[in-house]
């Protein structure tokens, strides 16, 4: 039995002798530590040396085993702890140690310096003997805390990947605590409450004796997970980064060591808890002022418990209410607010940056419709398919449609679409219309654009937030969005319905947002929506719940007439086919404001402003000046966000050119600037897809869902990658979890509803499949691959017709969409083009920027083709080409069996169910095919 591991110090070392191993009840045979005169030296050596040169240390320990013992060390089992995992791991796969059955790894760390416990490394450990590792965790330990805190130290400690490997193992572990079976040993993985505080949880002796107290049933495993980050205090990667770059290497080991210094010296939790609250706090207001930050001074804070009480009382006369209550206050827009737990009073604190204050009406329903009932307000202006210059049909989802809010927002985006055709002029230096990047730069393509209005998603820390939670401050942004970027957004790209100049205009539209609302009143009204909405998002994202909000939810509001139909604008443009350019959009008031947007500290100008804010309640006025305060919030960067933007277009353009290395070198390299960027991220990870690198997609989806797990469009669109990669290895039930995932973030995604119709398809549920897809047009008629999707279903049920009608709306939509194409390509199995499906589906798989998913259908038309030829052989090359793109899905064989017993050749489909069978036995189409075909 051999015990390796870390000592806080060189006697540690020799009482460590002492130790039993409670399997065996016997003092271990041979301990190695790697002591230390001092913790505060060890904390130092083991952070910033010792875990980086875990390969160097394994092979000077293989050298003393030579020389000692004149070969390997022979160990049945091995207990590793600290350090001595990754050198006790590395140990073992060098030859340093021979016999090993079982590897016991105790303590936070489970290996670091890159030799951490993944699948790799545990085949490999498979390959020397290994046949079991058992993982013994530590609750509330603070070196994983830090760990996991600082997992990019990697950008101030050349070659440091301490953290981030460490934060990799533990999420390894967990995911792997079952019988991994195949070419891993047997996993098993137990966290415990914690023995001790801190830094004493360091010690070996702790992890024996506890593991000891688990093996006699004296300790019981802990209830729950650890919490992600760790212990007690919270600190964001990106504002950890930020501030150690803002430093040397020395500043941030000087850091770090008087953090241990501190945290040795500390004699109780609570002195252990001010240290650490005191190194958050210290992080966080350095993180502040490198931000870009804007003064709010002159703030005005609403009683919404004095506007409500008075509002009520006209509730049945509502036309009635007076101007004083019908825009509570002179704010036009919203910057926070402060909640008055004693007097029960919630304290809307905001701004007077010109036009009209804030309606009663629009703060009524944005807070029912985001906090109350968690949906996102949307509207859409849509064109008939058939006829984009029609007028266009007016969609509202997520608020009343009959309200003065969804009018608001459609009338935003009507004199957006003015301003970016032309037909109305602005006078704002620098300004580029859509019209006017057409002039300079003409593209002889005919297209249609969609634009949309968004609000800026708060980054890590634009949101601050009192230490109690009940005084927050921001600044919302507005921008536009092209239809390609909306698109990226959803999980799609190649849609053909955008280009470059529409990008392009609407980066600068988003610049220059500020400007134009200067001079188009209506831009600051939509800015006070979405202050409306960010509002709520945070009380909903903070699980409020005050009966003074369910209140003003039950107040009415005054009807608008919200028109049917918009007339189309068109950019008059002398274009190469001679017709003019219609614009389409909507607005979108989609957002997160999660913990990670949040930044919590003791500031004292929020005690100031809390302080002021307690005042004014205890007045029982509407409204009142907070004078003599202000705050300074971070703001987004236009000039910047919008150069990050115009780079990210460019990627989409490589990649929905299909070329997949550009897009993916462009997106890494704009990772590289902002590892935190979580649309980039899983950009890459679509481009990933896209190249069928389907481990490096799940990363790359799985890391933006860590880093933003309360963002929905994150949520959303990292689920919908996650689903498409389960489906093409075969999971199909792991996948459809996360359609579910996706649609409990986000209810209103259309391209999450789709792909869950699809799957229930796959399923045999074609009912429910029908039913999902139809919700999915019935959210945005404009959906091509809603449609096309539907067209599947139809088809394989055998509504010929109707599939061959949702089949020609899905090409109206999106012609050039590769998505669209292979189910053209699948309708003419149907009809007497087969010659035309043919040639889609070769379009299909020839075009480099096609989806797997997509090229799967186009090789099953193809195998069809060959099947109805009585070329079986080349079936069978269709099939192999299948395997190449999604080698665990059965799709294709199971195609080809339901084919060939259609063509009387039950011999032949036998055959393809068996290789179907060896694939996935558990796929819902195996087994569906398996009933049909009476086995």
């Amino acid at each position: 039995m051999l015990l390796l591991g870390t000592f806080s110090d060189p006697s540690a070392v020799l009482q460590s002798r002492r130790l039993v191993n409670p399997e065996t009840g016997r003092p271990y045979d041979v301990v190695i530590g790697l002591g230390a005169d001092t913790l505060p030296e060890e904390f130092g050596r083991v952070v910033l040396k010792d875990h980086l040169y875990a390969g160097e240390n394994a092979q000077a320990l293989k050298q003393a085993f030579m020389q000692h013992f004149r070969g390997p060390l022979t160990a049945r089992s091995l207990d590793t702890h600290s350090n001595g995992t990754t050198v006790g791991i590395v140990g073992l796969t060098n030859g340093a140690f021979r016999g090993v059955r079982e590897v016991h790894v105790m303590g936070p760390d489970i290996g670091y310096g890159g030799v951490y416990l993944n699948k790799q490394q545990l085949a490999r450990l498979k390959g020397h003997g290994v046949e079991t590792v058992h993982v013994y965790r530590n609750r509330g330990d603070i070196i994983p805390a830090l760990g996991e805190m600082s997992k990019d130290l990697v950008k101030s400690i050349p070659t440091a990947k301490v953290a981030e490997h460490a934060y990799k193992a533990v999420v390894a572990m967990r995911g792997l605590s079952t019988a991994t079976g195949g070419g891993t040993p047997m996993i098993r993985y137990r966290e415990f409450e914690p023995i001790g505080v801190g830094f004493q949880n360091h010690y070996v002796q702790n992890y024996v004796s506890q593991r000891a107290g688990f093996l006699k049933g004296e300790v019981k495993p802990a209830a729950e997970p650890q919490d992600a980050k760790g212990v007690r205090i919270y600190i964001d990667d990106e504002i950890l980064e930020k501030v150690l770059l803002s430093g040397t290497t020395q500043d941030t080991a000087r850091t770090l060591q008087r953090l241990g210094q501190q945290l040795a010296g500390a004699r109780d939790e609570a002195s252990r808890e001010k240290v650490l609250t005191g190194y958050a706090d210290g992080l966080k207001a350095r993180f502040k002022a490198a931000r870009a930050l804007r003064k709010l001074d002159g703030l005005v804070a609403v009683s919404l418990k004095a506007v409500v009480m008075q509002a009520e009382r006209y509730v049945s006369r509502w036309d009635s209410l007076p101007t004083d209550l019908r825009r509570p206050g002179p704010i036009t827009r919203i910057h926070g607010y402060a909640i008055q737990e004693t007097t029960g009073d919630i304290l809307i604190l905001g701004s007077r940056e010109g036009g009209a204050p804030i309606e009663m009406d629009d703060l009524t329903v944005g807070v029912c419709a985001v906090w109350k009932e968690g949906k996102i307000p949307l509207v859409s202006l849509d064109p008939d398919p058939a006829n984009p210059a029609a007028p266009q049909k007016v969609r509202v989802q997520g608020i009343p449609r009959d309200s003065a809010f969804a009018l608001t927002m459609l009338e935003a985006d009507y004199v957006l679409k003015k301003l970016l055709a032309g037909v109305e002029k602005v006078s704002v230096a620098g300004y580029e219309s859509l019209r006017d990047v057409l002039v300079r730069d003409p593209d002889t393509r005919d297209f249609s654009s969609r634009f949309w209005l968004y609000p800026i998603q708060p980054a890590a820390g634009d949101i601050q937030i009192s230490t109690d939670g009940n005084l927050a401050v921001f600044d919302g942004g507005a921008q536009v969005l092209s239809e390609e970027m909306v698109h990226t957004r959803e999980g799609l790209v190649g849609t053909g319905k955008t280009f470059g100049p529409a990008e392009r205009a609407a980066a600068s539209a988003t610049r220059y947002y500020p400007a134009l609302a200067k001079q188009r009143p209506v831009f600051v009204k939509l800015q006070s929506l979405f202050d409306i909405v960010l509002l709520s998002k945070i009380w909903q994202q903070m699980n409020f719940r005050f009966p003074l909000l369910d209140r003003l939810c039950e107040l009415p509001y005054a009807p608008a007439a919200v028109p049917d139909t918009y007339p189309a604008i068109r950019v008059e443009f002398a274009h190469a086919t001679g017709q003019p350019v219609v614009l389409t959009g909507g607005v979108l008031a989609r957002l997160g404001a999660g913990r990670r947007a949040s930044l919590a500290f003791d500031d004292p100008a929020i005690r100031a402003l809390a302080s002021l804010a307690r005042q004014a309640s205890r007045s029982g006025r509407v409204a009142a000046s907070l004078r003599n305060v202000s705050v300074n919030v971070p703001v987004a960067d236009p000039a910047q966000q919008g150069r990050r933007e115009l780079a990210r277009i460019a990627a989409v353009k490589h990649l929905r050119d299909g070329d997949l290395d550009r897009a993916r070198e462009q997106l890494s390299k704009l990772l590289d600037a902002d590892p935190y960027d979580t649309e980039t991220m899983l950009l890459r990870a679509l481009t990933h897809f896209r190249r069928n690198d389907l481990d490096a997609a799940r990363a790359d989806a799985q890391r933006a869902l860590e880093l933003e797990p309360d963002r929905p469009d994150i949520v959303v669109l990292a689920s919908l990658i996650t689903y498409e990669i389960d489906a093409l290895e075969g999971r199909m039930e792991t996948g459809l979890k996360a359609l579910d995932r996706a649609l409990a973030s986000d209810p209103g995604s259309v391209r999450a509803r789709v792909l869950r119709g699809s799957a229930l398809a796959r399923f045999g549920r074609a009912g429910e499949a029908r039913a999902e897809l139809r919700k999915a047009i019935e959210l945005d008629p404009t959906s091509a691959l809603a449609h096309a999707q539907l067209a599947v279903v139809e088809l394989q049920q055998g509504w010929v017709a109707q599939g061959k009608k949702w089949a020609t709306v899905a090409h109206q939509l999106a012609p050039q969409a590769p998505q669209v194409k292979a189910v053209l390509a699948l309708a003419e199995l149907f009809g007497a083009t087969r010659e035309r499906g043919e040639r889609l589906a070769r379009e299909v798989l020839a075009h480099p920027a096609s989806d797997p998913p997509s090229k799967l259908v186009a090789l099953i038309v193809l195998g069809a083709l060959a099947a109805g030829r009585d070329d079986w052989p080349a079936v069978d090359e269709v099939i192999a080409r299948g395997r190449g793109i999604a080698p665990f899905s059965p799709d294709i064989a199971v195609a080809m069996a339901h084919t060939a017993q259609e063509l009387k050749q039950p011999a032949i489909a036998r055959r393809y169910l068996q290789q179907a069978e060896r694939l996935a036995p558990n796929h819902p189409a195996v087994r569906a095919a398996r009933q049909a075909l009476g086995r």
